[in-house]
């Protein structure tokens, strides 16, 4: 069993996060887990190449380790662990309405933003 890369490598605190954890050699018969620090929570067997793990609650920012764990006790460090973030928090939205051809500019302000955790986009009437 090894992992080559996790997708994504951040979530908010608040956990609930899906991640996908890309390796190889996964068996669904091991009794996988993820450990999210000393935190543990089951693993979702995909296929011998791909795992998912829900993020628990973290409850402050912090960068951890992420371990694979078999039920007989192997274990595999995933690269680049996981880094838990505070959640954003929308204060404001100017302006609240537009055309419907679209094209309006539309201003969100609150905390927490940053570029640091991917893109941040809007989803309109979804």
């Amino acid at each position: 069993m090894t992992t080559h890369f996790v997708v994504p490598t951040f979530g908010t605190f608040d956990g609930g996060t899906v991640v996908k954890v890309y390796g190889t050699n996964f068996r669904g018969d091991d009794g996988l887990s993820c450990y999210f620090g000393n935190v543990s929570v089951e693993a979702m067997y995909i296929d011998s190449t791909l795992i998912l793990c829900l993020t628990p609650f973290w409850g402050v920012i912090d960068a951890v380790d992420l371990t694979i764990w078999t039920e007989n006790g192997h274990k595999i460090q995933v690269p680049g662990g996981f880094y838990f973030y505070s959640p954003y928090h929308l204060s404001t939205i100017h302006p609240n309405s537009g055309v419907l051809d679209g094209g309006t500019e539309v201003f969100l302000h609150g905390s927490n933003f940053s570029s640091d955790h991917g893109i941040v986009r809007c989803l309109f009437n979804g």
